[in-house]
């Protein structure tokens, strides 16, 4: 019975594994509306989400943390000056569904196999909620490559429809 458990919880764990990677200091929005940085995001803090099937604002639980080292980082900065560095397999919610840079690797991915993830480029269109809590489709601007290698923070929510907020930007886990 013990092994049975432990290859349960092993599976469960594998499943678990995010595709999101935002460096150390991304801002993140707590369901509260306060902001935090993701190295201060607990397992159990509740953060304010977009369900990407329903199109709702709704708050998730953060059901794990993961912290790694990234070599491969793209900045994006979007129209109104947002700027966002993650990892190359970093999904973000767009009007055309989830794009990342690495749309291959990405699409490898549990959560992603399901999904068509598209690459993005200049003037590809990135889900942005502001200070005032609207929402926005702005354009990105910039995309630069940043080859040293940072701390870098995923996480996993309750609800894996839900795209959580980064520096503005509303970001898949």
């Amino acid at each position: 019975m013990k092994k049975i458990n432990l290859l349960l919880v092993c599976i469960l764990s594998a499943m678990a594994v995010t595709a999101s990677n935002l460096i150390k200091g991304t801002v993140i929005t707590l369901a509260d509306g306060t902001e935090v940085s993701i190295e201060e995001v607990r397992e159990d803090d509740t953060l304010l989400t977009l369900d990407v099937k329903n199109n709702s604002i709704l708050v998730s639980r953060v059901v794990k943390k993961e912290r790694s080292n990234q070599s491969e980082l793209k900045k994006i900065v979007l129209a109104d000056g947002s700027e966002l560095i993650m990892s190359t397999t970093q999904t973000m919610w767009s009007d055309k569904g989830w794009v990342a840079s690495d749309r291959e690797e990405t699409s490898k991915l549990a959560k992603y196999a399901k999904d068509k993830v598209l690459g993005y480029h200049v003037d590809a269109f990135i889900y942005t909620i502001g200070v005032d809590f609207n929402i926005s489709v702005l354009p990105i601007i910039e995309i630069e490559d940043i080859e040293s290698e940072s701390e870098t923070y995923g996480l996993v929510l309750d609800n894996e429809n839900a795209a959580f907020i980064a520096n503005g930007f509303f970001v898949g886990q």
